[in-house]
């Protein structure tokens, strides 16, 4: 009888993710056949959530081609011990294209348990945040910084 261990194995990086992969490999399917090139522009920011800098924040901005008529590829980063970020196309690319873009934010260091082990660390970033449907909107422009800012909302019962 062969037994196999099915730990499973955790990005280190939300780029490294299976849903990071996913956006990316459908990004770089949208763009196939683009004639036009495509222009970056440095990109950076910082992250606060309920006012205060956070690090290992990952965010993903993905060009907004509804609402904001944005094409091109995505981009990346992760938050340092201030907040702040530098944004990265998949492929190393520093910077982003210009324009409206979609906002996704995944907190680097949460622990997700196996089904049936106790729980892990919660998530710092509200889930609504985590998915393509986020409300955060940011429209990149040249020699702008980047500041967003969320906040967690909290129960009555919750301390202040």
């Amino acid at each position: 009888m062969v037994r196999t261990n099915h730990a499973r194995l955790r990005p280190t990086h939300f780029w490294q993710s299976p849903l990071f992969c996913l956006w990316g490999a459908i990004g770089s399917l949208w763009c196939c056949g683009c004639e036009q090139s495509i222009t970056l522009i440095p990109a950076s920011g910082l992250v606060r959530i309920d006012g205060q800098e956070v690090q290992g924040i990952g965010v993903q901005f993905l060009p907004d081609s509804v609402e904001g008529d944005t094409s091109g590829p995505s981009s990346y980063g992760s938050t340092d011990s201030n907040g702040r970020f530098t944004l990265q196309t998949s492929d190393g690319k520093p910077g982003a294209v210009a324009g409206q873009h979609v906002v996704m934010l995944v907190d680097e260091e949460e622990e997700r348990p196996a089904q049936g082990a106790p729980p892990g660390k919660p998530s710092r970033v509200p889930m609504m945040y985590a998915t393509v449907s986020s409300p955060l909107k940011v429209k990149i422009t040249e020699g702008e910084e980047i500041v967003i800012e969320i906040q967690r909302q909290r129960h009555s019962g919750d301390p202040q």
